[in-house]
């Protein structure tokens, strides 16, 4: 065989034809009707033969198919059989699309852990798939090992732009995915995924934005004006003898008069308040451990009015239909805010009951404990033994009621008026 750009071979039907090299031994090219393909071949040092395809003329020149042959050739005398690493290779390539074909794609690795995460409040799943249709919309089709830390760093930076605190939870909510599915996916019991999340180069290198904290709360100058406003305003329908009699201020009231979060006061249920000992209980709250709350005897009066008149309600706060909860009540609290020009949101409520709590001297593990917060750490050996007695959540539970509520607004909801539609007489 000659170094020639150009080869004519005359192949009668069926047949195949070797041409030898006249350079280097055992180097060919084999030719059919259809094809040229270069070969190699030689004994193996146990004697036995060995060929190895090299590729077809076009895709290879006569020099560089040459090369190949003298490594192949060369693997041949250290008793190295070609084939078998090419086989090698080709399954290794085979797996490696198997396993790509099982790594999830970006929205079905979120839904999975979705699925998975069985204890996440509806709120919380609600927040996930707001940053996930918002944000990662672009990254859905894409594998989940396709993101690159690159991309993390543009990503975040984006989403920063408009909303710095999502930024973070969303690029930490595909960490969390990432990593769970990390944990999971095997073949052969060998993980799937064996880099870190790409996420980690926000954590290296404390590229995560600063949130400061919000600390707004309604202020002791400001409280008489806001609770005043809170009872003296009027809603349709506030003096109705039914489900919906004053229920915008009895909402609005509890909130400070508990700590409770909005969902927790908006969920309340009438099967987790016991009238008779005066208490509540939240069941599953955000850190996992059911709050059992003492009332006050102020918000106790407006629980038994509230029950009197519930017409069947499951909840404490029916929606207009009387089958739900309220949600979503903003209205309320901006038509308090126009009137007494003091802004505040539904959390702040609960620093401010925190607040009260505190100018009334009550101790920190029963604020805490009033609030469901963690008193236990590593670092506090005290609160291993601080045990907060029943009593003194009631008697903390009236000392912030009676911070808040004057004599004279106690007086106006202890003697609310309410309206008892009268049926129509028949003749």
């Amino acid at each position: 065989m000659k170094d020639s750009k150009q080869y004519c071979f005359d192949i009668p039907n069926g047949k195949q034809i070797f041409y030898r090299d006249n350079k280097l031994v055992g180097f060919a090219i084999r030719a059919t009707r259809h094809s040229l393909v270069y070969t190699v071949e030689k004994k193996m040092p146990n004697g036995s033969p060995c060929r190895v395809t090299i590729g077809d003329h076009g895709l290879y020149t006569p020099e560089t198919a040459r090369q190949k042959a003298t490594e192949y050739l060369l693997e041949m005398s250290q008793g190295i059989n070609p084939n078998d690493k090419k086989e090698q290779l080709r399954q290794k390539a085979s797996q490696e699309r198997i396993n790509h074909q099982k790594i999830p794609t970006v929205i079905d690795a979120y839904r999975h852990y979705i699925e998975a995460k069985s204890e996440l409040k509806p709120n919380t799943v609600a927040i996930y798939d707001r940053d996930m249709n918002l944000y990662l919309k672009d990254w859905h089709h894409l594998k989940i090992t396709e993101i690159t830390m690159q991309m993390v760093v543009g990503k975040h930076a984006e989403i920063s732009q408009t909303n710095k605190s999502h930024a973070n939870i969303t690029l930490k909510l595909f960490s969390a995915i990432y990593n769970y599915h990390r944990k999971r996916l095997t073949n052969n019991n060998q993980p799937l995924i064996t880099e870190f999340s790409p996420v980690q180069i926000l954590y290296q290198n404390d590229l995560f934005n600063k949130l400061k904290p919000r600390k707004n709360y309604i202020n002791s100058e400001q409280q008489a004006d806001w609770v005043s406003a809170i009872v003296q305003t009027q809603w349709r329908g506030n003096e109705k003898a039914n489900e919906y009699g004053y229920l915008n201020q009895d909402f609005l009231l509890t909130f400070v008069l508990t700590g409770l979060r909005r969902n927790e006061v908006e969920q309340l249920a009438w099967a987790n308040i016991d009238l008779k000992y005066g208490t509540l209980k939240i069941i599953n709250p955000k850190n996992g451990e059911d709050l059992l709350l003492p009332l006050g005897e102020t918000l106790l009066h407006v629980f038994k009015q509230r029950k009197k008149y519930s017409n069947g309600s499951k909840y404490v706060f029916p929606a207009t239909n009387n089958q739900n909860h309220i949600k979503d009540r903003r209205h309320v609290r901006h038509k308090i805010t126009e009137t007494t020009g003091i802004p505040f949101t539904f959390h702040d409520l609960r620093r401010t009951f925190t607040s009260i709590a505190n100018r009334c001297g009550i101790g920190m593990y029963t604020v805490k404990a009033l609030i469901n917060h963690s008193y236990q750490d590593d670092s506090d050996i005290t609160a291993d033994y601080t045990q907060i007695d029943a009593k003194d959540l009631r008697d903390a539970m009236q000392k912030i009621e009676n911070h808040i509520l004057s004599n004279d607004v106690k007086n106006i909801i202890l003697n609310r008026e309410y309206l008892i539609k009268k049926s129509k007489m028949t003749k």
